[in-house]
């Protein structure tokens, strides 16, 4: 059948599809960092169907950003390409151009905001002098992957700047890995404004997922050397891809919980906490598949049923921050902070799920080591 004879696509039957890809996006960035290399090919392949232009059809991502007049705008450093007419240049073999998050670098690395898509399709991505003059784009890296080694079509044969690219090598990876990596968590994030922006509007409903995935619960254990005379934070995590903040504050009473979304607050509340030792266990547990959460102190719920419209949060997703400078003073230094998903501060895998209340009656049993 040729392509003018196809049905087209609604837009809800486009947003299914990215949810689709969306979550096997994730799925193999997961698997992939969890040491299996294999699904390199997979996400190439998933980064080539949504954001690159191949066999005539622009990437879908796109597509839905103009359809839904979703912004595909980050707030990154982002170097458009080597400047091969500055003599410095001339000796250099090798280089790798990584966007980086604005508020994760120095000022000295300019950041400001660009454009998710003109970086994919202008700005170089790796440059190697033995390719001489080519220009390596994140769209033709992608599709080079994709096409040849990855699951879109595994050629029998490998153009020979793949081979070139292939044989420089990272801490013993390609060296194109982490800016496939980087290229996808961006995507993810622009797909999560696109599916975020649907579900508000009613034009789509997010597919509920079988597996864990998505399942949050965030756990603060802290015992008091003395009573807080005002209100401290304790730490922050937030998901760049989903534009969330929890953050977590001890006062004079207990504990405050702040959720802001792209800065705005979406939830707010002080719970007191009652315990006579002066030792506190709080959880808050999130899930992605319905948005919604609970909050309990001492293995006793405090608050049910949280609306919490934040979108699709992964554990591996969230950067912290610690703010014990004023906490020091009165919080011991044994207390312990536990991601489920991730178990700080040794990062220890544990998987990502709620934590039940049982679970909870457990952990607070333990000694603070």
């Amino acid at each position: 059948m040729s392509r003018k004879d196809r049905i087209p696509k609604s837009l809800a039957g486009k947003l299914r599809d990215l949810d689709d890809h969306v979550f096997l996006l994730r799925s193999n960035i997961n698997g992939l960092k969890n040491g299996e290399s294999a699904h390199v090919k997979q996400i190439a392949a998933e980064l080539r169907t949504l954001i690159c232009f191949s066999s005539g059809t622009e990437g879908l991502l796109w597509r839905l950003t103009q359809a839904l007049n979703v912004s595909d705008e980050i707030y990154v450093s982002a170097p458009y390409a080597i400047d091969r007419e500055n003599p410095i240049t001339h000796s250099m073999s090798f280089s790798l151009f990584h966007i980086q998050r604005g508020e994760l670098v120095p000022e000295m690395f300019h950041p400001q905001v660009h454009s998710l898509k003109e970086i994919v399709k202008e700005y170089e991505a790796i440059y190697l002098s033995s390719l001489k003059d080519k220009f390596i784009t994140h769209e033709l890296l992608i599709k080079s992957i994709a096409q040849q080694m990855g699951s879109a079509h595994e050629d029998d044969g490998i153009d020979s700047d793949l081979v070139r690219l292939l044989n420089v090598q990272v801490n013993g990876n390609p060296s194109f890995l982490n800016i496939l990596l980087i290229d996808a968590e961006f995507t993810l994030e622009i797909a999560e404004r696109v599916l975020q922006e649907s579900c508000r509007s009613g034009v789509y409903k997010r597919k509920l997922r079988k597996t864990g995935d998505g399942d949050l619960a965030v756990v603060l254990r802290y015992s008091l050397i003395d009573d807080f005379v005002s209100r401290c934070k304790a730490f922050s995590a937030k998901s760049f891809i989903t534009g969330t903040e929890i953050n977590v504050y001890w006062t004079s009473t207990g504990v405050e919980l702040i959720v802001e979304r792209y800065g705005s607050e979406v939830f707010g509340s002080s719970i007191k906490t009652t315990t006579d030792d002066k030792e506190v266990f709080f959880v808050m547990n999130y899930s992605s598949k319905v948005q919604c959460g609970s909050v309990s102190v001492d293995g006793e719920t405090v608050i049910s049923e949280i609306d919490l419209p934040i979108g699709w949060i992964e554990a591996r997703d969230l950067h912290f921050t610690w703010h014990d400078k004023i906490a020091n003073y009165y919080v011991s230094p044994t207390f312990q902070v536990l991601l489920f998903g991730r178990c700080l501060p040794n990062n220890e895998r544990i998987g990502d799920r709620l934590l039940s209340m049982s679970e909870c009656l457990q952990f607070r049993r333990l000694e603070l080591k």
